[in-house]
């Protein structure tokens, strides 16, 4: 028997307690909608609004998507006007160090379960003219560092979209993609680690932090919530919402760079954001490892240290096919010191050299005083320590001159 009410329905996937599935709910529940809200488990939880009905759902089970089409069938008579697409996983992990399984998991759960769920519902959604809204992300479209997995999938699941629009718009169907920037909500996963041997090692405390960057720059979820069903129901004129919808935190910066700026200058923002550049060196044949292929040197006021560091059974790591002016040198051995300091890796340096505090005052106290004293360019770690110990012999015989 055909349905003849005005009531309209929404069905909107991952709205477990807190995350933006569940004020989605909420703000369409309010709009007059009959929600039918995805979770696990309905009975775990108690539903935030007399107009939401919690349906059970495994993203990651085609038939669990069929088994809802059912049951949503049931419910709505078979018309549909509202499928939203908002469940979905977060993986951060570098390009190179996923697991096999969780990427699969990662693919089901952001993109083929959602090609799954467009498939069982248009034909509830023809019946009402209705709109598929598919929660994206910016970093679907920028190369936000240690998310490689997680981007691909938002950029397949763009990409799906904007053909999907395409070919059911003749049928009455609107596509909609919100491209979420920054939202406080339930994706993130804080307890990750570098897997042994992964490149990026020597950035894992920043890695750290990359685990709640969205988090902490994120938009209130109840507002992101209230913006998006606002626009996504803003009608069909000439400025409605027909592709993409720009919302959450940063979003419309990441929009003005992806639209008007030179690709690079992404590139560069987050090479410098979570500092990759201290990955160079580190690996490959420009790894600074190797004692003959790296140049140390240290200048002391005036000329060299009283000991020279060969006769401390140290070499000075100049190449001997070196025939570069030595004024010409030291010049150029001393703007590297000032970089290093401009650079904020004096610290470091001092740390290095430093096997215990003497040394390590010793070593800051001469970098502050005169950069021309003191440079060091592409020191391996084992010329740092040999280094080292020359500077704790000069220190305790005295020879060492702070000028």
């Amino acid at each position: 028997m055909a349905d003849t009410s005005s009531q309209k329905y929404a069905l909107i996937t991952g709205c477990t307690p807190g995350g933006i599935g569940h004020f989605l709910a909420i703000e369409f529940a309010e709009k007059g909608f009959q929600v039918l809200g995805t979770v696990r488990d309905p009975s775990k939880y108690t539903s935030p609004h007399a107009n939401i009905t919690y349906l059970p759902l495994e993203l990651t089970s085609n038939e669990s998507i069929r088994a809802l089409r059912e049951r949503v069938t049931e419910i709505t008579h078979g018309k549909l006007d509202i499928l939203y697409n908002n469940a979905g996983r977060n993986y951060v992990v570098p390009a190179l160090d996923y697991d096999e399984a969780e990427l699969h998991e990662l693919f089901q759960a952001n993109v083929f379960s959602v090609m799954e769920m467009c498939r069982q519902f248009v034909p509830l959604l023809i019946e009402r003219k209705g709109r598929i809204v598919q929660t994206g992300s910016v970093a679907g479209i920028m190369p936000y560092v240690w998310g490689a997995p997680y981007n691909a999938s938002k950029a397949a699941l763009h990409t799906y979209s904007d053909t999907l629009r395409v070919e059911l718009a003749p049928l009455g169907v609107r596509v909609i993609t919100v491209v979420t920037g920054g939202v406080k909500s339930n994706i993130a996963r804080t307890h990750r680690v570098l897997p042994p041997g992964s490149y990026m090692q020597p950035l894992a405390d920043d890695y750290e932090r990359r685990l709640t960057h969205s988090q902490q720059l994120g938009m209130d979820t109840k507002q992101y919530a209230r913006s998006c069903v606002r626009q996504v129901l803003g009608g069909d004129g000439l400025f409605s919402k027909t592709r993409w919808i720009w919302e959450g935190k940063m979003s419309w910066i990441v929009w003005f760079a992806w639209t008007y700026l030179p690709k690079g200058v992404l590139d560069y923002y987050f090479t410098s954001r979570f500092k990759l550049n201290k990955l160079r060196g580190t690996v490959g044949p420009d790894k600074k490892n190797s004692f003959h292929s790296q140049r140390a040197y240290l200048h002391w006021p005036g000329d060299s240290p009283s000991l020279p560091l060969e006769d401390q059974g140290m070499h000075s790591c100049r190449h001997e096919d070196e025939d570069e002016d030595e004024d010409e040198d030291d010049e150029r051995l001393s703007s590297s010191a000032k970089f290093a300091i401009e650079d904020g890796t004096e610290p470091r340096w001092a740390n290095l050299l430093g096997h215990n505090g003497q040394v390590r005052r010793v070593v800051t106290k001469y970098l502050a005083r005169d950069l021309k004293n003191i440079a060091i360019l592409h020191m391996s770690e084992t010329n740092i320590y040999r280094c080292a110990e020359s500077l704790q012999y000069q220190s305790r015989t005295g020879t060492l001159s702070l000028g």
